[in-house]
């Protein structure tokens, strides 16, 4: 052998990969010719901007045959948590296997699409993957581990998810705006390989069903079959849109939701569509109507705060502008419900009544000791329909509540008051 001085580019071979691939000409021509080429884009670092994606478009163009690729999505560097490159000589090495093994590859993977965009480069910051988890991951596993828990077992196997029903209650008729509403822009910015905004919008789109709509469902989901459907199908469909990002969790989702008519993975049925299980564009006056209920609740949580009252004491009433009550009509029970007042009235401005009568702090302090019930049942890891007997102590001044409230107070908490002790603090006994 002697070499030559003439040395072809060593790239030449992944320039020719479309075709030396699949053996062309000589085997898959038709394929190639047609449907094979060209690709629908490809994926690769930085760095390959002068060699797999310029040798690709070089050979191709060498043939006559055009771009080798429609699209490209070219991926920053992985760098440590002060933008410095990885290196093992310095130590700020990451790990994958011992990032994978403290995060799990779903929230590794997440972050990685969510943090900043594909081609920037990536600090690698434990506390913004912990962020992802928390966010994202700790939300949809919480509200997986609610329906199971509180889902009826019967009802469960007899339903379908695919099937809706009828919208009666305002926070289902919202839950399902924004699920449709989610759906077409996560689709659009799929399509158009904006990822980055695809994950952002799914964790905003978890963050709504989780502190939004399952806090505000909780009391109706144990008997309402509209809010039970509202939750599977909301689970339902975040599996799928959620699965190419997210492939593990997708799964346990889908199989935790999933009924006889449905496949039996998640990455074996179809991406969700709008006019499915009653996902439609709906008037954007549902999601405006509950964002200005949302934006009041918010002002009434600062008076509240502003004033040292906690949410748990009872309120007589908040005065909303003509504008805000005529326009939110229809969700007033949820303003109450958030802000615990007892009515709404016109006036001026966003305003609380804060003067506290004897009655609304007799409330109050009974809303104090369900707290603490419920805190010694979460202790005591007792399942909502475990029922308990109680020995509690209360201060002097808390007498008027158990009095007043106790059929209230042992119905919330699943609990018989057998005795009522006065000391100089709340104590939960169970007996």
């Amino acid at each position: 052998y002697r070499r030559v001085k003439e040395v072809m580019d060593v790239w030449f071979d992944s320039g020719a990969m479309p075709y030396a691939q699949d053996h062309y000409p000589f085997q898959n021509k038709e394929w190639i010719d047609t449907k094979g080429f060209p690709a629908d884009y490809i994926s690769e670092a930085i760095d390959q901007t002068r060699g797999w994606f310029y040798t690709l478009h070089a050979v191709s163009t060498l043939l006559g045959r055009g771009r080798a690729y429609k699209n490209v999505i070219c991926l920053g560097h992985l760098l440590d948590a002060q933008g410095k490159k990885m290196s093992k000589s310095i130590g700020n090495v990451v790990d994958p296997w011992e990032a994978m093994e403290q995060w799990g590859a779903d929230t590794l993977r997440f972050w990685m699409y969510s943090v900043t965009g594909p081609g920037d480069s990536k600090n690698f910051d434990p506390k913004t993957v912990t962020e992802v988890e928390r966010k994202v991951f700790n939300l949809l596993r919480n509200v997986a581990s609610f329906y199971e828990m509180y889902v009826d077992k019967e009802w469960h196997k007899n339903s379908d998810p695919m099937t809706l029903g009828d919208l009666i209650d305002p926070m289902d008729i919202w839950m399902m705006a924004v699920l449709s509403k989610a759906t077409q822009e996560i689709t659009e910015s799929m399509d158009s390989y904006d990822i980055t905004k695809a994950a952002r919008m799914l964790r905003e789109l978890v963050g709504e069903l989780s502190q939004w709509y399952v806090r505000r469902s909780r009391d109706r989901f144990k008997e309402d079959n509209s809010c039970r459907h509202t939750l599977r199908t909301s689970l339902h469909v975040i599996s799928r849109l959620i699965a190419p990002l997210a492939p593990f969790i997708a799964e346990e989702l889908f199989q935790l939701v999933r009924g006889d008519s449905c496949p039996e993975s998640v990455h074996l049925t179809s991406w969700p569509r709008l006019g499915e299980q009653g996902m439609n564009i709906v008037d954007g006056g549902v999601l405006a109507d509950m964002e200005r209920v949302r934006g009041i609740v918010t002002i009434g949580f600062e008076l509240r705060d502003k004033a040292g009252i906690k949410v748990r004491q009872p309120l007589s009433k908040i005065t909303l502008s003509e504008e805000d009550y005529i326009e939110i009509a229809d969700l007033q029970a949820i303003i109450c419900d958030e802000l615990n007042i007892k009515r709404i009235e016109k006036g001026e401005t966003t305003q609380l009544d804060l003067k506290i009568s004897k009655e609304l702090q007799e409330e109050g302090d009974a809303r104090e000791i369900i707290r603490a019930i419920q805190s010694v049942r979460k202790e005591s890891l007792l399942k909502p329909s475990d029922t308990i007997s109680l020995i509690i102590q209360i201060p002097e001044e808390f007498k008027g509540s158990v009095d007043n409230y106790r059929k209230e107070i042992e119905s919330t908490t699943s609990s018989t008051i057998e005795k009522v002790n006065i000391g100089s603090e709340i104590l939960i006994t169970i007996t």
